[in-house]
């Protein structure tokens, strides 16, 4: 399969303004694909319009490769905004109720609280569960029927540390143990770093940009850079050094190194033994939020 989700400048306009505007993404199977952007961007506007949960104003959606919107959605599973349960009934009550309204042999509940990892809240009624529990029975009422697209909108929003880390276990599980593409908005960078295969950066409803946490990594990564009396002979010199060929030399003669250097001294010295001078040498890093806060300001 190609993509799991493919839209082509998707637009949302309430009141003349432009809430989701000409955004287009794909995302492929297996990734956990994060939707980074500020509250107020337009990620949950944008998930309403992909669930079929508000009409698009302009813009094509297609899934699973092009398969029609109302069987592509019966393999989506979704958390949008906050979990809807009933807060009287027990987890395992509430994902066989759902399963019924769906369609899907309620059977599979003991299953789902498994990965949920909510399979000893007994007869405990989920409106006494704590936040995250109720994240987590979200989740859970998300995967009935075994869906293979998941979309959740802010998951580990209000959670406490604790809580952070295991929804961010669950996802790392689902992905990893059962196979499935995950698609997670959220405006908290930091968790996203940790699990995020791939990218998409969203500001005031247009698609700044989209990126892998590869390409991320390498542009976060630290250099150094080095002013020397011979560039080309310092570069060959660091390279052999180094055992890299990440050097790069700007037309200005500046030497740049895109990988850090444990030892800068031992680099200074072996341009001396060389005979250059070395003007002056310096390491600088770009943290992933500091990246993503640039973007998302525009």
């Amino acid at each position: 399969m190609e993509y799991i989700l493919k839209t082509e400048g998707l637009t949302k306009i309430y009141s003349k303004v432009r809430v989701v505007d000409d955004v287009s993404i794909c995302i492929r199977p297996g990734e956990i694909y994060g939707f980074v952007g500020k509250n107020g961007a337009g990620k949950t506007t944008f998930i309403r319009m992909v669930l079929g949960l508000a009409s698009c104003s302009g813009g094509v959606i297609s899934c699973f490769d092009g398969i029609p919107l109302g069987k592509a959605r019966k393999r989506i599973g979704s958390l949008v905004e906050s979990p809807a349960f009933y807060p009287n009934m027990t987890a395992r009550e509430n994902i066989r109720i759902f399963c019924r309204m769906i369609g899907e042999d309620p059977a599979q509940a003991d299953e789902i609280l498994e990965k949920v990892g909510l399979a000893d809240t007994g007869k405990k009624k989920a409106g006494n569960f704590s936040l995250g529990m109720k994240q987590r029975l979200g989740i859970g009422i998300a995967l009935a029927g075994d869906p293979e697209f998941l979309i959740l909108d802010e998951p580990v929003n209000g959670l406490d540390p604790t809580g952070i880390a295991e929804i961010r276990k669950l996802i790392l599980e689902l992905k990893n143990e059962h196979g499935k593409t995950i698609f997670i908005s959220s405006h908290l960078i930091s968790e996203l770093e940790k699990i995020a295969t791939r990218y998409g950066i969203i500001a005031r409803g247009r698609l700044v940009e989209e990126i892998s946490a590869q390409e991320l990594d390498e542009k976060c990564r630290n250099k150094t850079s080095i002013k020397t009396d011979a560039p080309e002979k310092s570069a060959d010199i660091i390279k052999k050094l180094l055992s890299t060929e990440s050097v790069e030399i700007s037309d200005d003669g500046m030497l740049f190194v895109g990988e850090k250097i444990n030892n800068i001294g031992e680099v200074t010295n072996e341009l001396f033994r060389n005979g250059i001078t070395v003007n002056s040498i310096s390491s600088t890093a770009s943290t992933v939020e500091a990246y993503f806060i640039e973007k998302m300001e525009g």
